[in-house]
């Protein structure tokens, strides 16, 4: 039993040590939902008008479609990555967008360097100039569904260059889809947009992890130790040997007994013959 209780003891003490080594990485990693700080569209129909404030209400959709040749709707949304640190090595970011009651659009999204447009003061003629070429597209044809673009070199980059905002723009190369706003009301905001910012966190002068570490493995070793020591000390218990019953033996014949050592019966005192028709002498601890 008790190398059973050893072994275990070994095994969990080694496999903290391993689990310590494999998680603790993990733990460094970090995620971000990040919402818009500002989201609108533009829509070439209405090139000077501003789509934040339509009919007096405030947009709570973005629009996105092309309709050859008269009609056009980008949406423009802003984010603040402040919350990742500019030293961070992203694991992966993605744009998340949920669909209202329109979709059937292939819709790409392009970075933006400018930063300067507002909420309500963008339109179609005064939108800044964003890159023509896709960063990812996605084919959009469910109502009421999330879809994703992955931005995660975009954001690398940004992070990469001092940048605090970014700017991500969707366009439609054919076909409308309306996604909810970060203004929307409904589903009680769950549906906003989102950029999901993975990230593996830089090194810091904090010394905790690998103290705790340390201290993991100086009892992991410690008590694999203790568990050796222990089956060492049971491999060589010298056995006891009980003297013969009747027999009575002096000290030093039962502490030559001890050491595993046995002497002839005219050495211990007695002999067959003197034994031959008599009682045994029983030990008085023994009756």
């Amino acid at each position: 039993m008790l190398k059973y209780r050893c072994f275990v003891s070994a095994l969990a003490a080694w496999s903290l040590v391993f689990s310590s080594i494999v998680m603790l990485p993990a733990l460094a990693g970090e995620i971000r939902y990040l919402a818009p700080i500002a989201d609108s569209y533009v829509d070439s129909e209405w090139p000077d008008r501003n789509s934040e404030w339509m009919d007096g209400n405030r947009a709570t959709s973005l629009w996105v479609s092309y309709r050859v040749p008269w009609d056009e709707s980008i949406a423009f949304l802003m984010f603040d990555l402040s919350p990742v640190p500019s030293e961070a090595s992203i694991t992966s970011a993605r744009l998340r967008l949920c669909t209202t009651g329109e979709a059937g659009a292939y819709v790409s999204v392009h970075y933006c360097s400018n930063n300067e447009w507002t909420e309500e003061g963008i339109t179609y003629n005064n939108m800044p100039p964003f890159s023509q070429t896709p960063i990812d597209s996605v084919n959009v044809t469910s109502p009421i569904t999330w879809y994703e673009w992955n931005v995660t070199n975009t954001v690398q980059s940004t992070l990469q260059s001092d940048g605090k905002k970014l700017t991500l723009v969707l366009r439609s190369a054919e076909g409308p889809a309306q996604f909810e706003s970060r203004n929307s009301p409904w589903f009680d905001g769950e549906h906003r947009p989102q950029l999901v910012v993975v990230y593996e966190a830089p090194p810091t002068s904090d010394s905790t992890p690998q103290i705790i570490m340390f201290i993991v493995i100086i009892a992991a070793v410690s008590g694999t130790g203790l568990s050796y020591v222990l089956l060492k000390r049971m491999k060589h218990k010298p056995k006891q040997h009980t003297p013969p019953l009747g027999r009575e033996v002096s000290h030093k014949s039962k502490r030559e007994h001890t050491k595993g050592q046995y002497f002839s019966d005219e050495e211990q005192g007695w002999s067959n013959e003197a034994n031959s028709g008599v009682d045994l002498k029983v030990p008085e601890s023994q009756s």
